[in-house]
């Protein structure tokens, strides 16, 4: 059912569409993600391995203390706090980070109005390396002496490419900030919400191996390790790290839209709560929704992963539902296994594409017979098709 357009597109489809199992594919993107959920607010982080990522499971410990606040940003509802004096958050070295080619950094944070120490360089946000001077492959940070936005790229030789912001950060306000590079063509560049204030190309790539013995890894807050005190003062929130170069459309910032179906070929979309059969619902794919980019172990429904079949485990079909020549994703949820009010008047799908972006979605439905009612029959399988319920992802 299109909850989201006034004219209905109506066609005839038959469901007898090739059968794929998936599993968990983590192809080029999202190296980490650390969304800083883990909280309550005002509540201090502590605890190995604490701080989460949602994309690989490289996750941080919170070291000096940290403060999870509330700090809104499209991806979630806190961050961590840095007090400018002994705070970080430690991620341990990993291959994923080693990257050579292509990378974006990015995150929300929101600076203190701090005094300069004058002999601290840069005030860290996210940074990868070990306790060797300078050879940090790459970092984002704030300059420490005039407030400047920061992105670092350093090869083996120590042959740097750094670019600049023209003017101070903003204090006291959550921005977005990005760093990237693009090994295809050099091109460096450096975003505040969105927009380029620095740009350059260069032929300098980052390195990838770090001296395994000089405490590598990656610092949030400052550098990896406190031999060295490069101590951020602010809050940072919904730190990434990716492996290609993304584009603003692509930023955490940013929002798009797409279609879903509870029960494609009804309308309304009826549902007998004593019903024992199976629920279907279609994410509808388009120009913008490739939908193999779709985590299938990450989705729910009103908190209810899709029915299991087979030796394999889940089972989703990917079919052209809505004849544009595009493929859609078919799931399949056991009626019995959810938990719906029977006043219900909508259904909710959540889950994370393959880059760790967090998407819910929902769609109306009707609770059959009504209270004291007959019942009433479920649509047959082959039928006339309605375009789904507008979707909206949120970047974390």
């Amino acid at each position: 059912m299109n909850r989201g357009k006034q004219i209905l597109t109506v066609c005839v489809v038959v469901f007898a569409m090739t059968v794929c199992v998936w599993t968990s594919p983590m192809s080029g993107g999202t190296v980490a993600h650390w969304k800083f959920e883990e909280g309550p607010a005002d509540t201090v982080a502590t605890g190995d391995g604490s701080v989460l990522d949602s994309a690989n499971g490289l996750n941080g410990t919170p070291i000096g203390g940290p403060v999870y606040r509330s700090a809104a940003t499209p991806g979630g509802s806190l961050g961590l706090e840095f007090d400018g004096s002994n705070d970080r958050v430690f991620v341990p070295d990993d291959p994923a980070f080693a990257l050579t080619g292509s990378v974006t950094l990015e995150a929300f944070i929101s600076v203190d109005p701090f005094v300069p120490k004058g002999w601290w360089d840069n005030r860290q946000i996210v940074m990868y390396g070990d306790d060797r001077g300078q050879l940090d492959p790459y970092y984002l940070s704030v300059q420490d002496a005039d407030k400047r936005l920061v992105f670092h790229i350093e090869d083996e030789s120590r042959n740097m490419a750094r670019l600049l912001s023209p003017d101070p950060v903003p204090t006291d306000q959550m921005i977005h900030v990005a760093g990237t590079l693009d090994a295809a063509t050099g091109e460096q560049k450096l975003y505040i919400n969105g927009v380029v204030v620095a740009s350059a190309v260069t032929g300098i790539r980052p390195f990838g191996a770090l001296d395994p013995g000089r405490i590598p890894g990656i610092g949030i807050g400052n550098l990896q390790s406190d031999s060295w005190q490069c101590y951020f003062e602010g809050i940072i929130a919904d730190v990434r790290i990716s492996d290609v170069a993304l584009t603003p459309d692509q930023f955490i910032s940013e929002s798009a839209t797409f279609l879903i179906d509870i029960k494609p070929g009804s309308l309304p979309n009826s549902i007998n709560l004593k019903s024992r059969g199976v629920l279907p619902v279609a994410v509808l794919g388009s120009e913008d929704l490739d939908v193999s980019l779709i985590d299938p172990d990450t989705l729910t429904l009103e908190g209810v992963a899709p029915r299991v079949s087979g030796k394999s485990g889940h089972f989703w079909s990917l079919e052209d539902v809505n004849g544009d020549s595009i493929l859609d994703l078919m799931l399949h949820f056991d009626l019995q296994g959810l938990t719906i009010d029977p006043e219900s008047t909508e259904l909710t799908l959540e889950g994370l594409l393959t880059d760790g972006t967090a998407f819910e979605g929902s769609d109306s439905i009707r609770i059959v017979p009504p209270m004291g009612g007959e019942v009433i029959p479920e649509p047959a399988t082959l039928a006339l098709l309605i375009l789904g319920g507008l979707a909206v992802v949120r970047k974390r």
